[in-house]
């Protein structure tokens, strides 16, 4: 009798690779793939079979989402069948996009931004490979070069219309208007339909200061059912800046569901929307940044008066950590408690009725101009931390006394079109006499030095002043000085709080809801703009305001000496 023959290595393996393909693409069974594809490689390494095991195992670590550990682990052992493909096949494109895809899942965008690059120059053809790569430069906010591969795989791959709107994105992050309105208008000349093509058209309109037009685009957008809540959401931006504030106030709602009034809160209170409270317990939660935590503070003392002292309700205020010293003090009859997740066990207090985003506030207190004549200096400082600065801005010159801040903190992407370099203030910093205090967070040394290089101007900082995190301190000393000079940042809202001169250096479009369809600021009265029109260089807004401050300060200046004529 026969004995059947032993089948070879070499068919071993592809019989196990063709079950664990089977397992994976027909049967969606990945685990059982994994063994399959993992005995394959063992009986005859290749550079298919490790290629197949990596995917094998990435389709694994999907199901295991909730597994954080086990997810790296597999994601990992894929990355390392994938290069081990490209030992044996260096040229292996398949395997060197999905290692890009494996490695920017991990986290690991500078390895994955490599394998990218391979791909885009090894398949230059490829509008896929161009786009997985612009993706990868956005996540490293590389937005020119990502404009540019999002252009290359529009290029190859016109049907791909996604990437006219991405690109648009890209340019507007590094201030490249005038290119994304072309690329938009173009867009619509091809297809007048497109819905986010006039929602992305209307927010660059709107930021360039052209509210009336970005108003039309928005309203396009909303007729053809699209992107309904980030169209309402700009245009509410839109009809504030143009002074209509009721409808103005009712569309801001929509920036809860777009993700821009954020943090959201867990709270399931019901929404307050100005019923009595009979004695109970109303909860405030602030929304969006620092600078914003600051603007709706001004409402408090409003909302006080309307349910506080007729019903003997409390109310309880959650709000930034930072600004807890500072808020208490200033509105003492008003509990705030820091925000922090989860919540505070307070803010769950079974007398709380309901609850309210303080972004909220505007529509049931302000819906008209005449409700702001209240707003002004609401911040109440430590008295005796401004008597110490006091004292110690008095050892550092004679001269007005002017604060001054250039950017803010976070200056990357869109927020670096209302940020400046600190040597584009030569023209401010030249104004003799004056004793400049530097209120600028997260200030870098070699700024400072460049400054005292080009300009010849000493900025008096303070190694124990904490800019960043101490905001209570920072309320102390800017209430002694003269003047504040900033971008429109935290620090220009601190000012305004504390009703201190301030003048603002901010584009003209992109702050303007600020105004409310004024000339100047209703929540900060102290506030005075001095704007930089869309598509102009910041030189302009500088040298006026530049201008503006030898006026102010004129005993700085030297008088002229009469002429004595010997006869």
């Amino acid at each position: 009798m026969r004995m059947p023959r032993k089948l070879s290595p070499r068919l071993q393996a592809r019989l196990e690779h063709q079950s664990g393909l089977q397992a994976l693409n027909k049967d969606n069974l990945p685990l059982a793939a994994v063994f399959r594809l993992r005995r394959a490689v063992e009986l005859a390494p290749c550079a298919k079979y490790h290629a197949n095991l990596a995917v094998a195992l990435e389709r694994v670590a999907v199901d295991v989402e909730t597994d954080p550990a086990r997810r790296q682990e597999l994601l990992e052992r894929a990355v390392v069948e994938s290069l081990a493909a490209l030992r044996i096949r260096p040229d292996f494109l398949d395997v060197m996009a999905n290692l890009t895809l494996i490695l920017e899942r991990l986290g690991r965008v500078q390895e994955a931004l490599f394998y990218a690059a391979l791909v885009t120059s090894l398949s230059p053809q490829s509008a896929e490979a161009a786009w997985a790569r612009a993706g990868l430069l956005v996540r490293q906010q590389e937005w020119i070069e990502a404009a540019y591969w999002y252009a290359q795989a529009r290029r190859l791959k016109p049907a791909l219309t996604t990437a006219v709107n991405n690109e648009v994105s890209c340019l507007t992050n590094c201030a490249r208007d005038a290119e994304a309105l072309y690329l938009l208008y173009e867009s619509l000349r091809r297809d007048p339909q497109d819905a986010l093509t006039w929602v992305n058209l209307g927010c660059i309109h709107r930021r360039l200061g052209r509210n009336r037009m970005a108003l039309e685009c928005y309203d396009r957008a909303i007729e053809m059912q699209f992107g309904t809540a980030t169209a309402y959401w700009g245009r509410s931006l839109c009809l504030l800046a143009l002074g209509q504030m009721q409808e103005g106030w009712e569309d801001y709602e929509w920036g809860l569901k777009t993700g821009d009034r954020k943090p959201p809160r867990p709270f399931t209170h019901p929404r307050w929307e100005g019923q009595p409270l009979d004695g109970k317990v109303l909860l405030v939660w602030m929304e969006q940044g620092l600078g914003d935590h600051l603007v709706w503070a001004s409402l408090l003392r409003d909302l006080y008066l309307e349910i506080s002292e007729i019903s003997g309700s409390r109310i309880v205020v959650e709000c930034e950590h930072r600004l807890v010293p500072l808020f208490q003090r200033s509105f003492r009859v008003i509990d705030f408690v820091p925000q922090s997740d989860p919540p505070q066990p307070c803010t769950t207090n079974p007398d709380i009725a309901y609850q309210i985003p303080a972004g909220a506030l505007p529509r049931l207190l302000r819906p008209d101009y005449k409700r702001y004549h209240r707003t002004g200096g609401y911040l109440d400082p430590d008295p005796l931390r401004v008597a110490e600065w006091n004292s110690r801005l008095d050892t550092i010159g004679t001269g007005p006394r002017v604060g001054i801040c250039w950017r803010s903190l976070r200056y990357q992407g869109i927020r670096a079109i209302d940020c400046m370099r600190l040597s584009q203030w030569g023209p401010i910093l030249s104004v003799p006499g004056i004793t400049w205090i530097n209120l600028q967070p997260g200030w870098r040394q070699d700024e400072l030095a460049e400054v005292g290089e080009l300009f010849d101007a000493n900025l008096h900082t303070w190694s124990d002043l904490d800019l960043v995190q101490n905001i209570d301190e920072q309320a102390a000393l800017i209430p002694n000085l003269d003047l504040v000079v900033s971008a429109f940042t935290v620090t220009a809202q601190l000012a305004g709080a504390l009703d201190v001169p301030c003048w603002v250096l901010a584009h003209k479009g992109n702050q303007s809801w600020w105004s409310l369809g004024t000339d100047y600021c209703p929540w900060h009265p102290s506030l005075r703009f001095f704007y930089c029109e869309a598509l102009e260089p910041w030189e302009i807004a500088i040298g006026e305001l530049a201008r503006e401050i030898a006026k102010k300060f004129p005993e700085r200046f030297p008088k002229p000496q009469p002429v004595v004529v010997e006869t």
